[in-house]
């Protein structure tokens, strides 16, 4: 779903309809500011199972609802072309639900991870989910090609109206049969488990209240906002700068993101092999990725100022 609002919505909703890029970017970064919802949802999920299970009904419940929004975004974004202030609202209503979708289902899936790996696999796990979200990535711009080579509204409707079809779909050969059904003595338990571990009140002023009486925690909360807030401000124009400085159609743009992934799966595959051979302190490995992200940005200013179309790719690549 990520994909398909950072790999083609925002290039066509800005690029071809004309839409204010503050207005579009705004939208899609709705959903960063909604994953505190993830501290609410975990705790309803840890105390209001569903048919013995914490996870997998509230992952499909956030697919389905984050998924179905898509159907209507083609026809809403092109209303938003024409001026229609209830087509704006409505926008941001469907990217309101999007983002407590995402929230919804990503504290469902880091909390069966947890609960379904060891702790000596866990770290394992995580690295071959998030190279297979890459690999996803690269696959859906792919599709997106096939589906839609040139851009038209029948086309974008087409495309979007498989977005529930694939994710619901994801999710239940993913998800079904993992989790462990939770009966009697053992529910009971849990639930009462989860009420001592997470007592009545406010969730995000509980977060909110640890960040404030813990300086580290604190530190870490501000280093991964300036993190995330910098990849995430310039995925959302990313096609757009293709479009605007290099003049490249739809399906160049959409190749962005893949080449991006692929360096971060590079990236990811090289510190993995040389963490293993050598003893490397995690504050290094960090340290190497942001200076090398900073090199790539760098790379890619300055192949918009020299209008050199060559350098964006192994710009794209360094970043990644």
């Amino acid at each position: 779903m990520f994909a398909l609002l950072t790999i083609d919505f925002n290039r066509i909703a800005i690029f071809e309809l004309g839409i204010a890029a503050v207005l579009i970017t705004t939208m899609l970064a709705m959903h960063h500011f909604l994953s505190p919802f993830q501290v609410v949802f975990g705790r309803i999920a840890d105390r209001y199972p569903i048919f013995g299970l914490r996870r997998t009904p509230y992952l499909l419940l956030g697919g389905v609802c984050g998924s179905l929004i898509f159907v209507f975004l083609p026809a809403v974004a092109h209303a938003m072309a024409t001026g229609s202030l209830p087509a704006i609202i409505l926008g941001f209503g469907l990217f309101l639900i999007y983002g407590l979708a995402i929230a919804l289902m990503g504290d469902s899936h880091h909390s069966l991870i947890a609960e379904v790996t060891s702790p000596r696999a866990r770290g394992a796990v995580i690295s071959v989910v998030w190279a297979f979200t890459i690999i996803s990535t690269i696959i859906a711009a792919i599709i997106f090609n096939i589906v839609r080579q040139e851009y038209s509204f029948a086309a974008m409707q087409r495309l979007y109206n498989l977005t529930p079809l694939i994710v619901i779909g994801s999710i239940l050969l993913g998800s079904i049969g993992i989790e462990k059904r939770l009966r009697g003595a053992d529910l009971a338990k849990t639930i009462a488990q989860a009420k001592t571990v997470t007592p009545d009140g406010n969730a995000i002023q509980a977060a909110a209240s640890i960040l404030a009486e813990n300086p580290q925690a604190r530190a870490f909360f501000i280093l991964i906002f300036l993190t995330i807030f910098s990849i995430f401000l310039q995925d959302n124009i990313l096609e757009v700068f293709g479009a605007e400085v290099f003049g490249m159609p739809v399906t160049e743009t959409t190749r962005f993101q893949p080449t991006w992934g692929g360096g971060v799966l590079i990236g990811m595959l090289l510190m993995g092999a040389l963490s293993a051979i050598f003893s490397i302190k995690k504050r290094t490995i960090a340290l190497i990725g942001c200076y090398g992200t900073a090199v790539g940005m760098a790379l890619l200013a300055l192949a918009a100022l020299l209008r050199q179309e060559t350098l964006v790719s192994p710009s794209l690549v360094v970043m990644g």
